[in-house]
């Protein structure tokens, strides 16, 4: 369940930092003062925001994940190794399917949920977290959105993730789990 906690939230904190390129803002000032570090934290801060509004909005839809393969929520690589073999099996076939596309739309409802965690994240940033993020070069604001908000983040979506998958018996004890039959099969 942790794994698909992580791998949801990873599309929602680099969605939101996406295009934010903060590098230009070096010199930008040209021949004018340049911002104090409590001005350049609050513009930072304003902009992760918007970000945020921006990719939890997006995410949130109806197909926000599920309809675009670059934001799908797919099952970990050990898994994709033997996709092809999964779906071979007249048990695991269909229900493969259908776990996935749960999963991405349980992802789209529990986005939503985010959107308050990661916004106070970015309430609470210090002028020296955002310092950092500014100097800290690429996947800098990522990493700290990841930091500060991952344990919040899993206590709300796990609940939301565990109901997606539930509707599929994905999480049922028994010998007709998915998850089950996956367990039990042969390592190549």
């Amino acid at each position: 369940m942790k794994k698909y906690i992580i791998l949801l939230t990873l599309p929602i904190i680099l969605w939101s930092c996406e295009g934010l390129n903060l590098a230009h803002l070096e010199g930008a000032a040209g021949g004018m003062v340049k911002p104090t570090s409590a001005e350049a934290s609050k513009g930072l801060k304003e902009a992760l925001k918007i970000g945020l509004n921006k990719g939890v909005g997006n995410l949130s839809i109806k197909d926000g994940f599920w309809g675009d393969a670059a934001k799908r929520i797919l099952l970990p690589a050990e898994v994709l190794k033997i996709e092809k073999d999964l779906k071979s099996l007249p048990i695991v076939g269909k229900e493969y399917d259908r776990m996935i596309e749960n999963m991405n739309h349980g992802a789209e409802e529990a986005v939503g949920l985010a959107k308050d965690v990661f916004i106070d994240a970015v309430t609470k940033m210090t002028v020296k977290d955002a310092l950092g993020i500014l100097t800290g070069g690429d996947g800098a604001a990522t990493n700290y959105l990841k930091k500060v908000t991952t344990s919040s983040l899993e206590a709300k979506f796990q609940p939301v993730i565990k109901k997606s998958l539930d509707k599929i018996g994905v999480t049922k004890t028994g010998t007709q789990s998915l998850l089950h039959t996956i367990c039990l099969l042969p390592r190549k």
